[in-house]
């Protein structure tokens, strides 16, 4: 389980991830660890026509997260997006359950993107200077045995890791 919050992680800005795709018009976008703002829902919907839909546990009340869960295995999204959530987590069976939550939360075949924050890139992680926040220091190519556990077509570009859900490995 996650044992450090990562609360104070969310910013009111757009991720880089969110710049790098192409997003189809008329689709809904899980925006897995998503924080507490709106604006990067404002601007996809602005930019493409997507629909975005937060699931961030740490920054949205628990009713809200509650109705995108269950929203989202009714009818799963599109896509996925989850950017500098992995590199908050101090735990790899956490970080695997959001995998999970992801490929469960997805349509089959739905791509899925990935980015993190590679700190001081040490591969050592620990509690970021204020003590509140945790950061893994990992490179990004190093998330990607972890993603490939759940998303096994997983490839990295540059920053940016993608997949699509096969829905085989929940």
């Amino acid at each position: 389980m996650q044992t450090i919050t990562s609360a104070k992680t969310s910013l009111n800005q757009i991720p880089a991830l969110h710049k790098k795709i192409d997003f189809q018009s008329g689709t809904t976008n899980l925006d897995y660890g998503g924080g507490a703002y709106e604006k990067t829902s404002e601007w996809l919907y602005d930019t493409y026509n997507v629909r975005n839909v937060v699931y961030d546990p740490f920054n949205r009340y628990d009713g809200y997260t509650v109705r995108v869960v269950n929203s989202c295995f009714i009818n799963p999204t599109d896509s996925c997006t989850c950017a500098n959530v992995l590199n908050v987590i101090d735990c790899s069976y956490s970080r695997r359950g959001v995998l999970r939550g992801i490929a469960a939360m997805t349509k089959i075949n739905a791509p899925v993107y990935f980015w993190v924050h590679e700190g001081d890139r040490t591969g050592k992680g620990n509690l970021t200077k204020n003590g509140e926040c945790w950061q893994e220091n990992r490179k990004t190519e190093d998330y990607l045995e972890e993603i490939r556990a759940v998303f096994p077509n997983a490839t990295r570009k540059g920053r940016v890791i993608s997949a699509t859900n096969s829905g085989g490995i929940l």
